[in-house]
């Protein structure tokens, strides 16, 4: 094989392992915008209390909206699969854009939600 060709091999290789790494999707960060525990699902939303761990939600979880948003933990989540979870799911979200309305509960949409292990 000439070197010529090797060389065309090789940069055919380096700009391949280039492309394949540019596919990799940065848009989404690895790390999610909020974690917490759903305390109640909508068609298409969801209301989530924010850094509360499983024990202390089942200790609040049959309180009023009005005394749990008094903590300001509370925000509400656009999802178009909010049907597929329930309340009590601990869930970690990544939300779409960096907007969050600040009204009580907070208003946000959510790229993409996932249940905690």
């Amino acid at each position: 094989m000439s070197g010529l060709t090797q060389i065309k091999i090789l940069l055919v290789l380096i700009l391949s392992t280039l492309l394949g790494g540019c596919s990799e999707d940065f848009s989404e960060s690895k790390t999610p915008d909020i974690k917490g525990c759903i305390y109640k699902v909508d068609e298409k939303k969801m209301l989530v209390i924010q850094d509360i761990s499983k024990e202390i939600f089942d200790e609040i979880k049959d309180l009023p909206m009005d005394q749990i948003k008094e903590d300001n933990r509370l925000i509400q989540l656009s999802y178009n699969d909010s049907q597929s979870f329930h309340k009590g799911d601990l869930v970690e979200v990544w939300l779409e854009g960096d907007e969050i309305m600040t009204t009580n509960p907070a208003l946000a949409p959510a790229k993409k939600i996932k249940l905690k292990e």
